[in-house]
């Protein structure tokens, strides 16, 4: 009897551990999308940076 509610509350204790990880994991995912995006702008800055440069450089 002692037996199952010891079994019972590790197989609680992992399961909150598993959730844990879970939500970690789904941090670490939205960091990266987050990082993803920013690079994304920052390449499409300097595009439109270059593209400006150019349009002035022909321009002048």
């Amino acid at each position: 009897m002692v037996e199952g509610i010891e079994s019972m509350d590790r197989g609680c204790e992992t399961m909150r551990e598993m959730k844990e990880i879970e939500t970690v994991m789904e941090i670490r995912e939205i960091e990266t999308v987050r990082e993803m995006r920013e690079c994304y702008t920052t390449r499409e800055m300097r595009k439109a940076k270059r593209y400006v440069e150019s349009r002035d450089w022909v321009a002048g």
